[in-house]
């Protein structure tokens, strides 16, 4: 009798030997065996419903990266490598990456924002400004001031 319950506990251990078990498949047969398809799987599993809607946000949010890439290509060619570098090394390192100063790289910061409000409003993309010009040290114009 011993030898009987063991081997029924080790039965109903295994997973695919016990009797209210249905077997996943493609397709389903003619009603021979209970059979449960990809559609009933997606449809009753709350998991798989979160990752098919977090797959399809993530194609979409590739796809209006890649618009917006396009936009600024169209409008601003400077700027394209600002956004390689933001997406290549986030916002600490895309100074950095590109050998900018903190303050290009804040005006070409302030560029992309004005770039994207212009592409999700559909707006015409205003003019860059010209850099600034560094201003002359007093000194020197103090001396030019005096003739000396």
């Amino acid at each position: 009798m011993n030898k009987f319950r063991t081997l029924y506990a080790k039965r109903m251990r295994d997973a695919l030997s016990q009797p209210g078990n249905l077997s996943l498949d493609t397709q389903t047969e003619g009603g021979d065996s209970p059979s449960v398809d990809d559609e009933n799987c997606h449809a009753h599993s709350e998991y798989l419903r979160e990752a098919a809607n977090a797959s399809a946000k993530q194609g979409r949010d590739r796809a209006f990266v890649g618009e917006f890439v396009d936009f600024v290509r169209q409008e601003d060619r400077d700027s394209v490598a600002a956004i390689e570098a933001l997406l290549v090394a986030g916002t600490q390192g895309a100074g950095e990456f590109l050998g900018m100063t903190e303050t290009q790289l804040t005006r070409t910061h302030n560029r992309l924002r004005q770039l994207g409000r212009c592409f999700l409003d559909r707006e015409p993309v205003p003019r860059r400004r010209k850099p600034y010009k560094k201003r002359a040290k007093v000194e020197t114009v103090l001396s030019f001031a005096t003739g000396a």
